[in-house]
């Protein structure tokens, strides 16, 4: 395993969350809304928002973690 083996592993999970989460949220808000469409409309958003926002936040988790990793290397090069 490389240096990036964390910022990998989050990011495939952070893209399949993202994938996994738009699909099951058209399902849902599919099989809510045949009954009511207002629900299965707001079933549909909020899944799709909190999908995003997850993906959003682990990304940034990613990147925060690599600039991490970059200040420690410049800091070690300096000693």
């Amino acid at each position: 395993m490389g240096d990036n083996s964390a910022e990998s592993i989050l990011t495939f999970f952070s893209y399949a969350v993202l994938v996994l989460g738009l699909i099951g949220s058209i399902i849902i808000g599919i099989v809510v809304g045949d009954d009511n469409e207002a629900l299965g409309w707001g079933c549909f958003f909020g899944g799709v928002v909190s999908v995003i926002i997850t993906w959003a936040v682990c990304m940034v988790i990613i990147n925060i973690s690599n600039n991490i990793r970059q200040i420690k290397k410049h800091l070690q090069g300096r000693i």
